[in-house]
């Protein structure tokens, strides 16, 4: 099926760009938002296991779709109702949770904005929501070690790490156990540059390196892998 996806894109370019065959054979096409997806095939040969926190769609703008094609499947997290409905549908080699990841096991607000549903919100159960959102839903919100607890794959074996939670990052990198979940690799969302300094920080304490940065996302590689 892959190979097949990759063909008639092939034949798209070759027609409407007049792009011969010869001159597209080592392109590489993303679907991230910022090329991660490309960074992180270069650095990861498959296939293997991804844990994606914030997955929002299963294809528009995932970090993982393209491992995906590769034949790699894991455990996604997205607490939009309809977009977890879609990955169900889509990715079926995927385990997917609705539910939001945080320090805590409970309720929280998930909160739509607008124009763009990629700027939607977790926000704590009394605090003001802001003036751009246009609706509330309550959702359950639960913690890492919760959601270890569920997966159907084992830690050791996860080789990615993928987080885009709209400024919840490093609380969640902060509430990871990292004891047997040791992934090659962490691609996580800085927004701010104190949260990007801060971030380095963590993972260089968990023997992580940066490895590159693409958008506001920072790609990370353990120290020992090769």
């Amino acid at each position: 099926m892959a190979q097949l996806k990759w063909w008639l894109v092939a034949q798209l370019l070759r027609k409407k760009l007049q792009v011969q065959e010869r001159e597209i054979r080592n392109a590489r096409f993303s679907f991230s938002t910022n090329g991660e997806d490309v960074l992180l095939d270069s650095l990861l040969s498959g296939p293997g296991l991804y844990l994606e926190i914030g997955a929002h769609q299963p294809v528009a703008g995932s970090n993982t779709y393209l491992l995906y094609l590769r034949g790699w499947q894991g455990l996604v997290v997205e607490p939009n109702g309809r977009h977890a409905a879609e990955f169900s549908r889509r990715r079926a080699r995927d385990q997917v949770v609705e539910a939001a990841i945080c320090d805590f096991e409970g309720e929280v607000w998930y909160d739509e904005v607008r124009p763009h549903d990629s700027a939607n919100q977790i926000r704590r159960v009394g605090v003001p929501p802001g003036p751009l959102v246009v609706h509330s839903k309550k959702i359950h919100s639960m913690t890492m070690e919760s959601l270890f607890q569920i997966s159907r794959f084992p830690l050791e074996q996860f080789r990615l790490f993928s987080i885009d939670a709209e400024g919840c990052d490093l609380e969640i990198l902060r509430s990871t156990p990292w004891g047997a979940f040791r992934p090659q690799a962490v691609c996580v969302e800085a927004l701010e540059q104190g949260a990007r300094a801060e971030t380095i920080a963590f993972l260089s304490s968990k023997g992580y390196e940066f490895h590159a940065a693409s958008g506001p996302s920072l790609i990370f590689r353990r120290k020992d892998f090769v």
